[in-house]
This record gives C-alpha cells, sequence and structure tokens, in this order.
C-alpha cells in the first residue's frame, strides 16, 4: 500500500471541511456519497460509526483514458436509483489529464492514485479489499451508463438471491453487441472451434460457439459463464468467498478466470451452484478499449499470457500432452488472427 495516494476532496469546502485537512489523504472514520441523485445536493460527509456503507461501491480503474472517463463519471453522477453509491477511481499511474479533471470536475470522488501501472486486477483489488459495501460494480472508464443502467442491475440482484453476479448488455457506437458481455468459459474445445474458425463459419451452431454464445438472442435475460469486467456488479458476500481478482492477469481475463471460480462455487444459503447472468434490460454504451488501443502490440501479448494463463491454471494438469500442445498451439493462433485484426482496425 506504500505505492498507493489517496485523495477525497470536499467539492465545496467552505461549507463541509477545510481542504488542508485532506491534503493526502482523508480521515479514516470518514467518507464522501456523491451527490449522484440529486444535482443541486452538496456532498455529505459521513462517518462510519453513525451511517452503515452504502448498497453499491463503484470501482473504475483508469490508465490515460481522461477524456473518456469524464463521460464515465458524469453518466454515474445522472443514475436513477433511491441509494446511495460510493465511486472510487484507481488511477495506475497515469500520465495525461486525468488528475486534473477528477479534481476540478468531480472533486467529491475517492481517487486512489497508483505510482507505477499495478494492471486492472491489483487496481481493483485495492478496493474490494477496503469496502464493505453489498455489491460492488466493476466499470471500465471508456463505458457510458444510461441513466436506469445500474438500478435495473441492482434491481436484478435483489430479486435473484441466486446470482452472484450480472453483468448489462454493452453497444458499442455503431450500435453493435460487445459479444463479450455475455461469453462461455474458453474451454480446450472451444479455443480449437475458435482458431480453425468454425466459431465464425457456424456462428448459430451451439456447440461451435460455447464460447462466444453468438447462437443465442441478445435480447434474452440468460445465465451464462461469464460476464465482462467492462462492467460488472457482484455481491461481497461472493467476493468473500472465492477471493478476489488473480493479480496474476495484468490485462484480460481475470474476469473470466473470477467468473469460473464463481461458478465452481457454492451458494452457502441453498447449497447450490452460484449463478451468473446477462441482464440487457440494463444497457452500457462501450467505447471499446480505449486505453489498449494506444499501445496495441504490448496490449496483444498480455491478453495472449493471460489466456495462457487460464487455460495453464484450469485446464492443462487435467490433459494428456498431445491435447495440451494441441491447445498451445491454438491459443497462438488465435491470438495472431487477433492481432492481425486489431492492427487493420486501426489503420483504417
Amino acid at each position: 500500500m506504500e505505492n498507493l495516494e489517496r485523495r477525497t476532496i470536499p467539492k465545496s469546502p467552505e461549507k463541509s471541511i477545510p481542504r488542508e485537512v485532506f491534503k493526502d489523504s482523508p480521515p479514516e472514520n470518514h467518507r464522501l456519497i456523491p451527490p449522484h441523485n440529486n444535482p443541486e445536493k452538496r456532498p455529505i460527509l459521513k462517518q462510519e460509526f453513525q451511517i452503515p456503507e452504502p448498497l453499491l461501491t463503484v470501482i473504475v480503474v483508469n490508465y490515460n483514458t481522461g477524456e473518456f472517463l469524464r463521460g464515465c463519471l458524469k453518466s454515474l453522477y445522472q443514475a436513477e436509483g433511491n441509494f446511495d453509491f460510493d465511486i472510487y477511481v484507481v488511477d495506475n499511474a497515469s500520465t495525461d489529464n486525468t488528475l486534473d479533471i477528477v479534481e476540478s470536475e468531480f472533486p467529491d470522488i475517492n481517487l486512489w492514485l497508483n505510482k507505477e501501472n499495478v494492471g486492472f486486477a491489483s487496481a481493483n483489488n485495492l478496493v474490494l479489499r477496503e469496502c464493505q459495501s453489498k455489491y460492488f460494480l466493476l466499470l471500465n472508464p471508456d463505458t457510458v451508463t444510461s441513466p436506469d443502467a445500474i438500478k435495473k442491475m441492482v434491481e436484478f440482484m435483489e430479486s435473484h438471491p441466486e446470482a452472484a453476479a450480472v453483468g448489462p448488455k454493452l453497444v458499442y457506437e455503431d450500435g453493435t453487441v460487445d459479444w463479450r458481455c455475455r461469453r462461455g468459459f474458453p474451454t480446450p474445445q472451444a479455443i480449437f472451434y475458435q482458431s480453425v474458425g468454425l466459431a465464425s463459419l457456424f456462428p448459430k451452431n451451439e456447440k461451435f460457439t460455447a464460447y462466444t454464445l453468438s447462437h443465442l438472442a441478445p435480447d434474452k435475460t440468460t445465465e451464462t459463464g461469464t460476464i465482462s469486467g467492462s462492467c460488472m456488479m457482484i455481491r461481497k458476500e461472493v467476493v468473500d468467498q472465492v477471493g478476489d481478482l488473480d493479480e496474476d492477469y495484468f490485462l484480460g481475463f481475470e474476469d473470466i478466470d473470477w467468473c469460473y471460480r464463481v461458478k465452481k462455487s457454492l451458494n452457502p444459503k441453498t447449497g447450490e451452484p452460484w449463478k451468473i447472468y446477462f441482464n440487457p434490460e440494463a444497457k452500457v454504451l462501450h467505447l471499446g478499449g480505449r486505453s489498449k488501443t494506444q499501445r496495441k502490440i504490448r496490449s496483444s501479448l498480455e491478453l495472449y499470457k493471460s489466456m495462457r494463463l487460464f487455460y495453464q491454471k484450469h485446464f492443462r494438469p487435467n490433459q494428456p500432452k498431445i491435447q495440451q500442445l494441441t491447445t498451445e498451439a491454438c491459443i497462438g493462433i488465435s491470438w495472431g488472427i487477433q492481432t492481425v485484426k486489431t492492427l487493420l482496425s486501426h489503420q483504417r
């Protein structure tokens, strides 16, 4: 924690606490709730021994996406719903104008500054380990939540106690659906179908699309294998049960690994496996990996390393040698195809 700086500055210091009180970090027994439900309402300083934790904690991990972060935070301030939520922005040593944007335009938000880029998982874990709200919402800075999106996810979780987590319908600017918002798991068989092109050739075949789930209707609420860490709501009790995000993943697959561990765990109240849902009634605009495109080659390589790590962690030990070699080759092919597509798309 010595590489983390915390800042929480009141929007209206003359009416609450002097700015100098929060030079480096807030008092341990104080926090600020953003005035998201009423724009005219001043930030309220709450003391832990008087006020319970909010229902929801939103975590936004940022790395050099300041302009997009502004849109993300503005959308959170327009969120509907009769409940409190905290917002934490964890910055991974950005060199852009992120700090200026947050401190000048959203000064009541909890801003935590890492002195180096520790990755998505480690940055989220800093908040997951400290806060005690009933739900957490992991949210990418290149997303814009519709006014009722968070409300619909909270309502879904409240009415579905068997749900460990829920994800919204992620939509790109052109209206197409981000397929990663609901997926199966990249098992060795699914990786094979993906790498040899069968999933693309037969997008409605349930067997060949076990990973992409392209055979499912995009507007139907369904139980799914994994949802995207770009926007994922999860119960605190589930985090306590299965553990936080695996920090061996630097970029990519940490959300898949988390969902895999969740689905392998039992709900202690029912004795049944926890369920993960895709809820298209909640809609979120995903501007699409803005921080990744700035370092395309490195990001592609990190994704390949994460894919291999997931396979080696969960499937490789149970495979015979020939299948291990085949799967490793398929992972390499999939990574190569995706890298070429990424490079070509950004040359247009």
